[in-house]
């Protein structure tokens, strides 16, 4: 019985959805500001989880499991803020962005400054301030200009839909 109980739970941890064990959480519905002890400022939608290293390697780093964060990255060209959201790897080292994870599509809009981006493939770019780019089944597509008023829409409390299909729509 012991050993059946042990097994049990060994499987239940094993198959927890991403970000059960979190460093920081948010239920549905819910938005959340947290300020990490680099002076970063975090805004975080509902249903977002990730967790935060104040020092790897020289670096800060987030790992976006799911959901939706605005970061107001602390300047400190010393140490890089990198954050990995699904396939996408973002690097900046001081400015304002969204970054969106749903399902396998990562969504990057940046509002102030400019931010280094790539892929799993290896594939970079820099994305400037008013443009948004997109990681589509783990490969970066073309940057696009920033549509403030649908990708920022959640931190007023909304949600705006262009021409989605209706399965993105009820997931998000």
């Amino acid at each position: 019985l012991p050993l059946a109980t042990a097994a049990c739970l060994l499987l239940a941890l094993w198959l927890a959805p991403p970000g059960w064990h979190a460093d920081v959480r948010t239920a549905a519905g819910e938005l959340r500001e947290v300020t990490l002890e680099d002076g970063t400022q975090l805004q975080l939608n509902g249903a977002t989880a990730l967790d935060w290293n104040a020092n790897v390697d020289g670096q800060r780093r987030v790992r976006l499991y799911r959901g939706q964060v605005d970061f107001q990255v602390a300047a400190d060209a010393a140490h890089p803020f990198v954050i990995e959201a699904g396939e996408a790897r973002i690097r900046v080292t001081g400015t304002r962005f969204d970054v969106n994870l749903l399902g396998d599509q990562v969504l990057l809009a940046v509002t102030e400054g400019h931010v280094q981006v790539s892929d799993s493939a290896g594939s970079e770019r820099a994305v400037q301030a008013g443009e948004q780019i997109a990681w589509q089944g783990g490969h970066l597509q073309a940057t696009q200009p920033l549509d403030a008023a649908r990708s920022l829409a959640w931190q007023r409390g909304r949600l705006v839909f262009r021409d989605r299909p209706l399965p993105e729509v009820f997931e998000e």
